[in-house]
């Protein structure tokens, strides 16, 4: 095979998804077996750091549940609805301050 044939992928999962989805379905290395593990319905939450792979499995399991007809949804934290963690907590502070943070 040549250099020129290979193909690399995106830097972002999710334009993965939508452009190359064979990429994920056929190259994707779940080295721990997390995506079955999720599938299985062991673990229901991905967390890590920057660049870990978080998007990267989440896509994939998209894209196998549309296959398996299963229902998948993908939730940020930069999405998330700080707002009403507001009132938990009154006080002055800045708002970030107050949140909950165990």
């Amino acid at each position: 095979m040549s250099f020129k044939k290979i193909e690399f992928g995106m830097a972002a999962a999710e334009k993965e998804k939508s452009n190359s989805s064979h990429l994920l379905i056929e190259g994707f290395l779940d080295a721990y077996g997390y995506i079955d593990e999720i599938i299985e319905g062991n673990k229901f939450l991905i967390l890590g750091p920057k660049g870990s792979g978080k998007s990267a499995i989440g896509s994939k399991l998209e894209l196998l549940s549309r296959e398996m007809g299963n229902y998948t949804e993908q939730y940020y934290l930069g999405d998330f609805p700080y707002r009403p963690f507001s009132e938990i907590i009154p006080g002055k502070e800045a708002p970030e301050n107050r949140y909950p943070n165990h």
